[in-house]
């Protein structure tokens, strides 16, 4: 007997289920897809949850079952009901955790498949992107009029478009956040001195931390990766609900308070924040989504094989000559040799002359 659908892509999505016994098999695509296990498997969270953030959200992914296995739905006034309570919201979380896991091993293989040219490419489009928003942000605070024609011109570019759909397939990303009842954390808040570590790459991963306020550097292999200093920003929720070693180490780089959660802080949590795991779950799912998004895309790519990536050579060309124009004519706004700067080195880097 073949599989049993327990939902497909894009149908309504305003229940979970549970997995009583065997296994449930996730599909995004016919080539790309993973099983999770059970028994007492919590499943079908996620697009609930952004149903609910988001206004609209239908199935993502397929979910089947085999003939061995089984499982029950659970209604809708049920959903936001398990997610308040310490047991099963800690499984719901788990689950949705191993799910952003398995989508990004397969954005890693695919992302390794694209050939070095096409990846260059994507570099050129990105950071002319990433420039483009970092003039687009000071014409947004000061409404320059002399620089409101060049931003406008740049933001329709293909090369703009094409860098914020590519800078969107990177899997860190889109970092949790939470943002609500801070002053619930206060007694789980701890401050660090710059300089001081905290956590160390390898570590037993059984706390995630809240950044409060301060900035954090993030190494792998004693390499610097990213810089956190975004309030409310969660670090180390995958590792919390995975039980598994700490894939990186955290330093503060500046005098920093973090709220750090045990695993036994959170019952007493849900009883002041009954949304906590909610809104981490929440977070998660987000990823979810933007991984779905980003696999498709580069589905896309794949198929269309690689691109000329002269345009976008000669786009980065004529956006550092504007810049440099415009500092000439107003060289009271040092942003713009900095930006400048900036764009000059990186071009470097990807040898651009």
């Amino acid at each position: 007997m073949s599989d049993t659908y327990i939902y497909k892509q894009n149908d309504p999505s305003n229940k979970a289920f549970l997995l009583k016994e065997g296994n449930v098999t996730l599909e995004l695509n016919e080539k790309d897809s993973f099983v999770l296990n059970g028994p007492n498997l919590l499943f079908g969270f996620m697009e609930p949850l952004l149903l609910e953030e988001l206004g609209s959200c239908p199935r993502l992914l397929n979910a089947k079952i085999d003939i061995d296995s089984s499982c029950e739905e659970i209604p809708p006034m049920e959903v936001r009901w398990l997610l308040g309570q310490y047991e099963s919201g800690f499984s719901i979380c788990k689950t949705i955790a191993q799910i952003l896991i398995q989508l990004d091993k397969i954005l890693i293989k695919k992302k390794d498949r694209l050939s070095a040219k096409e990846h260059l490419g994507h570099e050129y489009c990105k950071l002319y992107a990433e420039m483009v928003d970092k003039i687009g942000e000071s014409y947004n605070k000061q409404r320059y009029p002399w620089l409101e024609d060049l931003y406008s011109s740049m933001v329709v570019s293909v090369t703009y478009v094409k860098g914020k759909s590519f800078s969107s397939l990177s899997i860190d990303s889109n970092k949790s956040a939470y943002e609500k009842d801070f002053q619930q954390l206060d007694r789980y808040t701890k401050s660090y001195s710059s300089g001081a570590y905290v956590c160390q790459q390898g570590d037993e991963g059984n706390e995630l931390y809240i950044l409060r306020r301060g900035k954090l550097k993030i190494y792998i292999d004693n390499h610097p990766i990213t810089e956190i200093d975004k309030s409310g920003t969660v670090i180390g929720e995958m590792i919390f609900f995975l039980g598994e070693s700490r894939t990186a180490s955290i330093q503060a780089i500046e005098d920093t308070s973090l709220a750090i959660i045990k695993k036994e802080d959170l019952e007493k949590i849900l009883k002041d924040s009954p949304n906590f795991l909610k809104t981490l779950a929440t977070n998660i799912a987000n990823r979810i989504l933007h991984h779905c998004n980003a696999i498709e895309k580069l589905n896309k790519d794949l198929m269309a094989g690689v691109s000329n990536d002269s345009k976008e050579k000669d786009e980065l060309r004529d956006l550092r000559t504007a810049i440099s124009n415009l500092y000439m004519k107003h060289k009271d706004m040092g942003w713009l040799y900095d930006l400048f700067d900036d764009l000059s080195t990186k071009m470097a880097e990807l040898k651009i002359k």
